[in-house]
């Protein structure tokens, strides 16, 4: 009853006030938001001291300190109550207390966030890992785990499903002490299905031994993924037998290492039938690596970054590709292509939803952009450079002209683009739906467009205006201005041009 109460003055009111807080925060209040509360300190000391911090209100009580100010010692002892499932430690004061009080008595957490602990010590960790039955979430990145921890959580964290312990200093062996009980001779942890090693010095054949002993992982956030098929390629595997072996059940396949072997790559597409994103970057590799991916039943999302010899090329890699699998396509990243056909790509892609084109030498001609092209883009980024003449207007049209449901928006370096041709895009697509606009070096456009955008109807609330010579530091001052004058809720951010 009191929530609705809440509900209904943030509705009609505002902001609760002070007032309002006093009659309404009383005994029955079983959940707690922030949102639409003007005096957050007050609604906080009246929660803790009527004692109306139980499960349902610990969270939406600990928002409102870390938007204040810093979790205190006073805080902590009355929200690290036993009936919690989820704590994360960013901007809480004093660590060590509040570790000690997870330690005593939070047996039920399901989601902990520790990352970026760097003054707490592994033995610290130690002794509240075995505290974290039931956690199914755990984030640890940018903290001292050793390998010593990575085996009290494969023993004491059975249901876990999400790890993460990216720029740690865990190694092979952590990774092996996850997975498997030596003492026991059994897998452990076998309910994880997402793991972050990035940062990590750990090898393609540690991540190949979770493969064979994790068999629900989905995600490894690892940047050699090709490398780990080599090695279950030394193993036995090829792409003659693996018909007959198990399929992993991984989503991702991930490459940044220069040197891939087309085998591994056709390895790794029949083992893992399920993918949905394939990315590929700075691999010297002809254009048949990329042929196998066209057996990726689920292929959603493709990223592809040429290396510095440019041995991919768009007709005869990726075209091919795009043909066969990009009607499913929702995402699409191409850079560093020496040409790119953005026709072929509206026309094999019509599902696409987020592209990114960066650092393509060429645009290859269009007539006049088509209307069917392009419709359902919501996230574009061109990044090009003001020496690249083919990323014209034309071009510009066609991408942004025909898809209403924009909502993200990056152009750097196009001096096509201009407030003319931001005019004319407008007469035929309102962008009603644009929330983020981001030009960076774009030095024919000026804060024209940008108070035509404010005086537009859309969902505005980020601008970013970086090095646009026509736009000075008392154009920005202008555009703060009148977003203070007329309480717009947006954020403008501004950097001169220094050219």
């Amino acid at each position: 009853m009191r929530e609705s109460q809440l509900e209904v003055v943030k509705d009609r009111v505002g902001h609760v006030r002070r007032h309002h807080l006093n009659t309404l925060l009383g005994p029955g209040i079983t959940s707690f938001s922030i949102s639409g509360v003007g005096d957050r300190l007050s609604a906080v000391d009246l929660l803790l001291a009527r004692s109306l911090v139980t499960g349902g209100v610990v969270e939406g009580v600990t928002q409102a300190v870390r938007e204040v100010g810093r979790v205190r010692r006073h805080h902590l002892h009355c929200l690290v109550l036993h009936q919690i499932s989820s704590f994360s430690m960013s901007c809480v004061g004093e660590t060590f207390i509040a570790l000690e009080l997870l330690n005593q008595k939070c047996s039920r957490l399901k989601q902990l966030n520790l990352s970026y602990l760097r003054n707490v010590g592994p033995p610290v960790l130690m002794k509240l890992i075995p505290t974290l039955t039931n956690v199914t979430h755990l984030n640890l990145s940018m903290t001292q785990t050793v390998d010593q921890i990575m085996g009290l959580i494969g023993e004491y964290c059975p249901l876990l499903r999400d790890l993460d312990i990216s720029n740690t200093i865990v190694m092979d062996e952590g990774l092996m002490r996850l997975c498997y009980n030596c003492a026991t001779n059994s897998a452990q942890c076998t309910n994880l299905t997402r793991i972050s090693v990035a940062g990590c010095s750990v090898t393609a054949r540690a991540i190949a031994i979770l493969l064979q002993y994790l068999p629900k992982l989905t995600h490894i956030d690892y940047e050699q993924m090709f490398d780990v098929f080599g090695v279950l390629e030394e193993w036995g595997a090829t792409p003659a037998n693996a018909n007959s072996c198990d399929k992993y059940q991984l989503r991702v396949l991930t490459s940044s290492s220069e040197q891939v072997d087309a085998y591994t790559v056709d390895l790794a597409v029949t083992l893992c039938p399920q993918v949905m994103e394939f990315t590929m970057s700075n691999a010297w590799v002809d254009n048949s690596v990329l042929y196998p991916a066209m057996r990726l039943e689920h292929l959603a999302h493709l990223r592809l970054t040429n290396c510095d010899g440019l041995t991919l090329n768009f007709q005869e890699g990726v075209l091919p590709l795009l043909t066969v699998k990009g009607s499913q396509l929702i995402s699409l990243l191409l850079a560093n292509f020496t040409s790119v056909d953005l026709a072929a790509i509206g026309e094999c892609c019509p599902r696409l939803q987020n592209l990114a084109l960066s650092a393509i030498s060429l645009y290859d001609d269009i007539m006049y952009p088509r209307e069917n092209c392009f419709n359902s883009l919501v996230n574009v980024e061109v990044w090009t450079s003001v020496t690249t003449d083919s990323c014209n207007s034309i071009i510009l049209r066609q991408l942004l002209g025909y898809c209403p449901g924009l909502e993200n928006l990056l152009v750097k370096g196009a001096d096509a683009l201009s407030d003319k041709l931001f005019l004319d895009l407008w007469r035929i697509n309102e962008m009603r739906r644009l929330s983020r606009l981001t030009l960076d070096t774009c030095h024919n456009v000026t804060s024209n467009t940008i108070h035509q955008l404010l005086d537009t109807q859309n969902n505005l609330t980020l601008v970013r205006i970086w090095s646009c010579f026509f736009i000075s530091k008392d154009d920005y001052q202008q555009l703060l201005k009148r977003v203070d004058t007329e309480n717009c809720d947006l954020y403008v951010e501004w950097y001169s041009w220094n050219g």
